[in-house]
């Protein structure tokens, strides 16, 4: 008798011996169908017109300080990124001029650049965006880095 089988173990290994025959007995090869397309990376699309829904400096809310409601954002896509238009009225954010725009990764983007009369912007998204949502955040500073401010937007 092996050294590792005693007495009430026996049986256990005897009844555990027969599950695993029957298992792999009972194994079909089936065959899995995977869409075409199912396995290819697709661009984030946030195409459409955004708003700013709320504003926070340093994590403090200050959406009702200053008049960020001014801020309209829209971002043009021809499966990619193309063109941007802003309205900032008198509302600070990282650019003032439409221009083209692009994600650092379309596929998983982390960032968001914006290039207006040959000068670029890049600011951080607070959370990855996904195609079909209808809001996301952008984190950037306006000069000082101790000052990061974040930006909801909604699409309307």
């Amino acid at each position: 008798m092996p050294f590792f089988v005693s007495g009430g173990s026996k049986t256990t290994l005897l009844w555990f011996a027969l599950l695993y025959g029957l298992g792999m007995t009972s194994c079909e090869d089936q065959s899995v169908t995977i869409p075409e397309g199912a396995l290819q990376e697709h661009t984030v699309d946030l195409s459409g017109q955004w708003h700013v829904v709320q504003v926070t400096l340093n994590g403090t809310d200050i959406t009702t300080v200053y008049d960020f409601e001014q801020i309209r954002l829209t971002l043009n896509m021809d499966q990619l990124p193309t063109d941007f238009e802003i309205e900032t009225g008198t509302a600070p954010f990282p650019v003032v001029e439409n221009g083209q725009w692009y994600y650092n990764d379309p596929a998983y983007p982390t960032s968001i650049s914006f290039t207006a009369d040959n000068h670029q912007r890049s600011v951080d998204f607070a959370a990855p965006p996904i195609s079909g949502d209808s809001s996301f955040k952008i984190s950037f500073t306006l000069g000082c880095p101790d000052n990061v401010y974040t930006y909801t937007f909604n699409k309307q």
